[in-house]
């Protein structure tokens, strides 16, 4: 009785977890579309601990109710409570998608990895709900008709993740990573592929998924057998790279020679190939010989005159008048070259919305200081938001980092947004909600956000 008692808490614990990582899946999913109604429950105190409480107190009654304490079914039918779960997030990700638009998805690096991410949570759990026969299946008429229809609706993730995958590649070439991406994206395309057949066929559709599993799970074995043998995923990402480097598609600043050293034999070929052609290519030579030297960062050191008009050209800055078009002149003058190489990668990356993506913002943020500031909000790597502030002392400039009055900065979609509504103007100053304590000697005490 008491290892029952152990084994029981142990699976309701791990089922637990489990409702939290597709709580986080499904939080990432609905945040592609700008759908935050999970993120925002999450952010509530007392969420998490309803939430743990409340699962646990239903897989305990679920285990409870099941006699074989070490049966294979009773992890079944806890996975089976979340299949309804995923399929109202699915429905709700569906829905969102065309009013959101495919660019907003597109634009992020992890939209492949979330996208997989539900694919291979509905092929598990319609498996699960399935079982090994109609009669081990669930039931209840609507788990029937919710597990049939997250079926059917698998391949839509899967062919976005795929999607994605490709766009990645055609923008990028080809990489180990990358080529793993779209190997999972072509099984679980295939897995929708055939949940889609099996349930448009009508009756049966239930046995067909089954077969379906099971021809899927060969095909697994000989594509795993493939990736240890006759697919080497360095060459075919080295024989891409250098072909988009020596044609180039790839070229300047962008030529990234890391990845091939890193990528073995058929790394250590395609930098021959280079050396090679690096005779007539000057901006291939010098990134070979600074990469040779150990620092290839350094390959092609930029011009400062040419960086900080190519950045005041490509840097909105709002309100766009003489007297802050100065101040960003000057911020540009007296800022390290290192920040403005990132600045410009960041104004260069698009936005979704079609504008650069970054914005420069002056106004008077500090009221008891002289003259305006400056806001930066650029969109980095990922998705990241950088934010940061700048005010000027003579030849000086301070840096003020950014806060919000909850303390919630904007990323992703959200900072995205936050860009392209700033760009369109200036918004109305407002003064902060706060109340300070006056000390003598001292300039006040207040709640920092």
């Amino acid at each position: 009785e008491s290892w029952g008692i152990v084994v029981r808490v142990s699976v309701a614990l791990v089922f637990t977890g489990l409702v939290w990582l597709v709580l986080f899946l499904s939080q990432a999913l609905l945040g592609l579309v700008g759908v935050t109604v999970i993120e925002v429950t999450l952010r509530q105190p007392a969420a998490p601990w309803l939430i743990t409480g409340t699962v646990l107190g239903l897989a305990m009654a679920v285990v409870n109710e099941l006699a074989d304490v070490l049966a294979p079914g009773l992890v079944l039918r806890l996975l089976r409570l979340l299949l309804p779960v995923v399929l109202l997030v699915t429905v709700v990700f569906l829905a969102a998608l065309p009013v959101k638009g495919l660019d907003a998805i597109f634009g992020l690096a992890s939209s492949a990895t979330v996208l997989l991410g539900l694919t291979a949570a509905a092929v598990t759990l319609v498996t699960s709900a399935l079982d090994e026969a109609d009669e081990m299946a669930v039931a209840a008429p609507l788990m029937v008709q919710a597990t049939r229809v997250l079926a059917a609706l698998a391949v839509l993730p899967a062919g976005l993740a795929g999607w994605a995958v490709w766009l990645r590649v055609s923008a990028h070439g080809w990489t180990p990573p990358r080529l793993t991406a779209a190997t999972f994206a072509a099984i679980g395309l295939a897995y929708g592929v055939l949940y889609l057949a099996a349930v448009l066929r009508g009756r049966g559709w239930m046995a067909r998924i089954r077969q379906a599993n099971i021809g899927m799970a060969l095909a697994v074995m000989v594509l795993s057998a493939l990736w240890l043998s006759a697919l080497n995923p360095e060459a075919i990402s080295s024989r891409s790279q250098v072909a988009r480097i020596l044609d180039g598609r790839t070229a300047g600043a962008e030529i990234d020679l890391s990845g091939l050293q890193n990528w073995g034999l058929a790394g250590q070929a395609g930098l021959a190939r280079l050396q090679t052609a690096a005779t007539t290519r000057p901006d291939l030579a010098a990134r070979l010989k600074a990469f040779a030297g150990g620092d290839e960062a350094a390959a092609v050191p930029p011009d400062p005159a040419t960086l900080r008009a190519a950045l005041a050209a490509a840097l909105p800055v709002v309100p766009d008048q003489p007297a802050t078009r100065a101040l960003r002149d000057r911020l540009l003058a007296l800022l390290p070259v290192g920040d403005l190489q990132g600045w410009q990668a960041d104004c260069d990356a698009r936005l979704p919305q079609g504008g650069p993506g970054c914005v420069l913002v002056v106004a008077d943020f500090l009221p008891l200081q002289d003259g305006d500031e400056a806001m930066l909000l650029a969109r980095g790597p990922d998705g990241y938001m950088l934010t940061e502030g700048f005010a000027l002392s003579g030849d000086t400039v301070v840096r003020h980092p950014l806060t919000s009055y909850d303390g919630d900065l904007p990323q992703f979609q959200s900072g995205e947004a936050a860009i392209a509504t700033l760009q369109a103007g200036l918004p109305p100053l407002m003064a902060v909600p706060l109340n300070q304590i006056t000390v003598p000697g001292q300039s006040g005490l207040l709640f920092a956000p």
